[in-house]
């Protein structure tokens, strides 16, 4: 194999034989190529961008973990399998060690430690159930970038440099700029951005598995995995709420907001008028992320599943505990039947208004 020129768009790019592909799928390579930082560094937070569930699970790295809550089999699962990666390193530092690269030479191919970044993508398209979408079969990896690009090329979902990225791509980085197959490193595209620059979530950057906010100067190329879900399956309902003036609170004592103003709701989660719940379990139970933002006296902000067959009853409080003030996302399951409030304690009597409520829910 050769490297190319410096072309635009990869007209002079070697393709690898689908012989030569299945041959080199888990070649290490010899010296590992200096990652380039992103444009600007961001935070590792896995909640950064919610999905709209959150499950416990247990250590990820050993076998396809993913809960019922989760879509599995698309973009959405495979970014999730992602995030659970964020922060992992090597043990000891320098070495290529860790739990991705023993999955890897457990489940793939014994070929020892070395360059970890795609062995990353493929646990975490095992991960998500979409080992045949990332990787082309159940049993199958890749440790070699060129060869895994080189393996889109084949299937016809590859596309040279950064145009059209959209998350869950796999995105390859050419350090020298060219848009080729011959890649030096890989992540998965988790957020793309009106400005054209984008969030991946890369293992081996620097020594660990970590979010990089890049533009495409770097980027080789792109492969579109063929997703076994339809993504459109999972999206969401949407209420958005708010007060019309600020409510008052008493001091010390655990309150519910009442909405007065609806600033989105087409599937009637909220009540017309004045009422306090956000969205109903329904059914079968809803998942839920939850934006919010509320502002004034100082104090705390929760949510609680309440039971209307009950006398509206607290039902469960498994929610987190915000300062009034501060922003926060609520990941969680509302169960079937029961209502969702926003819970509100001052420290003092004062009035308390709502930024914003933006509460995606996903019926079951």
């Amino acid at each position: 194999m050769t490297t190319p020129g410096a072309g635009g768009d990869g007209e002079d790019d070697p393709q690898l034989t689908p012989d030569e592909i299945e041959a080199t799928r888990n070649k290490l390579l010899p010296v590992q190529p200096k990652v380039l930082p992103g444009i600007s560094e961001v935070s590792q937070d896995p909640d950064l961008f919610p999905l709209g569930f959150e499950v416990d699970l247990p250590e990820p790295g050993v076998a396809p973990i993913m809960a019922a809550t989760v879509p599995y089999g698309t973009a959405t699962a495979l970014i999730y399998s992602a995030r659970k990666n964020l922060g992992l390193g090597e043990s000891p530092p320098g070495s290529n060690k860790n739990r991705v690269v023993t999955w890897y030479n457990l489940h793939i191919a014994a070929i020892g430690a070395g360059s970890w970044c795609d062995m990353g993508v493929t646990e975490e398209a095992h991960d998500s159930g979409n080992a045949v979408a990332v990787c082309g079969g159940k049993d199958k990896g890749f440790a070699y970038c060129p060869s895994h690009a080189a393996w889109f090329v084949s299937i016809g979902r590859w596309k040279y440099g950064g145009g059209d990225l959209a998350p869950g791509d796999i995105v390859f980085y050419q350090w020298n700029g060219h848009r080729t197959t011959v890649a030096d490193h890989v992540g998965i595209v988790e957020k793309v951005f009106a400005d054209g620059t984008f969030y991946a979530i890369e293992c081996n950057t620097d020594d660990v598995c970590a979010r990089r906010h890049r533009d495409t100067t770097y980027v080789a190329g792109r492969g579109r995995p063929a997703f076994s879900a339809q993504q459109e399956d999972d999206m969401p309902n949407y209420v958005s709420l708010s007060l019309k003036a600020p409510q008052k609170f008493t001091a010390k004592k655990i309150e519910h907001m009442i909405f007065t103003q609806e600033d989105s709701d087409a599937q009637d989660a909220h009540a017309d008028g004045p009422y306090p719940g956000i969205v109903s379990g329904g059914k079968k139970g809803a998942i839920i992320s939850c934006e919010v933002n509320i502002v004034g006296a100082a104090g705390t902000y929760t949510l609680r599943e309440v039971d209307p067959k009950n006398k509206y009853a607290t039902h469960k409080t498994n929610y987190a505990v915000i300062p009034i003030g501060t922003p926060h996302t609520f990941n969680g399951l509302v169960d079937a039947g029961m209502h969702l409030y926003l819970m509100v304690t001052t420290e003092a009597d004062g009035d308390v208004n709502v930024k914003y409520l933006k509460c995606p829910y996903w019926p079951r």
